[in-house]
């Protein structure tokens, strides 16, 4: 067990860090530096807990990893005090396809599904027509991962300051520009310096922290998520579709509210192009027509840290700090294997 004298700090408040901290919470005295918690790659995030999506992306080494994660949800939650209108279980998601190519494309993502753990069932029109509510008829097959599910990750973030900030953490909304390493974590302010035992790096995308020889390991993808409000709800749901080779999904909340997403490109500057909000309503409208009445919210950017061989990492950069990050889009997925993993390194 972790000594619990120790003091410890985690530079970064997006998901990783938070439940960083959490994970140092329950050791002794912690403090978290961000100067705007949860609005890095957190903000733009959807919140799906989906394994059948690492599939579209390629990602087939993350799948086991996923599995686990959306497994370990039930407790982590429980962990919080089981914040209500959070978390939707079994919500479901489906995978559906617009061209015969895309089609071809779901029948290969479920063989791979397939020689996994992972629960999917075909699903067609009209046998199944309650998966496609709401979907356009061009849409009528697909592969339905009925175990997914999704949280509101505006609420968790909120969950996670208020059990840090009941537990004792001290947040501060600073940036931090520069630390050393050592015996001890330093952390330089504008105000001035402070040491601790122990830190994490948990500013995912943003490496400037990081010495030159590990921060060129991750890479910044920069991801575009749009908000809107349907007239008339739909039970909670997520949707994937293929068109054409582009992928599109809609998250659908009980209280109306949809975000879709997302789009990606190689980029270290933050910001909502109008192409990629003009391409996502597009996609979005051709697998939902109805959205075309829905009202516009707003829209998100967050850079995302793609990790060495697209895997998240927690490595020690020096006698005194770690780093923690390249967890994708996946940040919020992975929570609960992110938290084990800061247990394990505060523990060292």
């Amino acid at each position: 067990m972790a000594n619990s004298s120790k003091t410890r700090v985690v530079v970064g408040g997006g998901i990783v860090g938070l439940v960083s901290a959490l994970a140092a919470s329950e050791m002794g005295p912690v403090s978290i530096y961000d100067p705007g918690i949860g609005s890095g790659a957190t903000y733009a995030a959807a919140g799906m807990l989906s394994p059948g999506a690492e599939l579209l992306a390629g990602e087939h080494h993350a799948l086991n990893d996923a599995e686990i994660a959306l497994g370990e949800w039930p407790d982590f939650l429980n962990s919080l005090g089981s914040p209500e209108q959070l978390f939707f279980p079994a919500a479901g998601s489906l995978l559906t396809g617009y061209s015969r190519g895309d089609h071809e494309e779901i029948r290969r993502l479920t063989a791979l599904a397939g020689a996994s753990s992972l629960p999917c069932q075909i699903v067609t029109r009209p046998a199944d027509a309650a998966r496609f509510e709401d979907i356009s008829p061009r849409f009528d097959k697909g592969v339905f991962f009925g175990e997914d599910a999704f949280v509101d990750v505006d609420a968790l973030v909120a969950t996670l300051i208020d059990v840090l900030k009941s537990r004792g953490v001290t947040i501060l909304n600073k940036t931090v520009r520069r630390i050393e390493g050592g015996e001890t974590a330093v952390v330089y302010t504008d105000d001035g310096s402070c040491r601790y035992d122990a830190g994490l790096v948990c500013t995912g995308a943003l490496t400037d922290l990081i010495g030159q020889g590990h921060a060129s390991s991750v890479r910044s993808v920069r991801g575009v998520t749009i908000r809107l409000r349907r007239l008339t709800p739909v039970a909670p749901r997520m949707v994937r579709g293929l068109i054409d080779g582009r992928s599109v999904y809609i998250v659908d909340r009980p209280n109306g509210e949809v975000i879709i997403g997302a789009s990606a490109d190689e980029s270290a500057e933050r910001y909502v192009d109008t192409l990629a909000v003009a391409e996502l309503l597009r996609l979005a409208l051709l697998l939902s027509p109805s959205l075309d009445t829905a009202e516009f919210l707003e829209a998100r950017s967050g850079l995302r840290p793609v990790g060495p061989n697209g895997q998240p990492f927690l490595e020690r950069v020096s006698t005194s700090w770690g780093w923690h990050s390249g967890y994708y889009r996946h940040g919020v997925l992975m929570a609960p294997l992110a938290y084990r993993r800061a247990v394990e390194f505060w523990n060292d």
